[in-house]
């Protein structure tokens, strides 16, 4: 659901709303890892999403995590190769396979001060989310 748009709102707003939205839905998810005593300290992440750096900023910031992103767009058939290359005995096992084919990209930072303001804007998104939850 989009909330409070105006005649100015332009598309770059929508999209980093978008963007912004989906950050929220990951840091309600490792709200939810963390009741179950899962201790999060960072994440890697691969795909589309991975390659744009505003999106990949504004995750490590709404998470306070280091982000990590891979070189690889398709992780799907990278851990398909790397479970054929342990089955057939090329690599020793997840990790051998990992170091010989995961390549990083670029590790984002959260930044202290918008984590801070996305906080302020998380407590807002959860109780808009309740309040709209009902009419989907």
């Amino acid at each position: 659901a989009f909330i409070n748009l105006s005649a100015t709102t332009t598309r770059a707003q929508m999209s980093r709303a978008v963007m912004e939205g989906v950050a929220f839905a990951l840091r309600d998810c490792m709200e939810i890892a963390k009741l179950g005593n899962e201790n999060i300290i960072e994440t890697t992440l691969c795909g589309g999403g991975a390659k744009s750096r505003v999106w990949m900023q504004i995750k490590a910031d709404v998470l306070t995590l280091p982000i990590t992103a891979l070189k690889t767009s398709d992780a799907g058939t990278v851990g398909s190769a790397m479970l054929t290359g342990i089955a057939t005995g090329l690599y020793a096992d997840p990790e051998d396979a990992a170091r010989h084919m995961v390549r990083e990209a670029e590790t984002y930072y959260p930044r202290p001060e918008m984590h801070e303001r996305y906080t302020q804007v998380y407590e807002r998104y959860k109780r808009l989310y309740q309040a709209v939850r009902p009419l989907i």
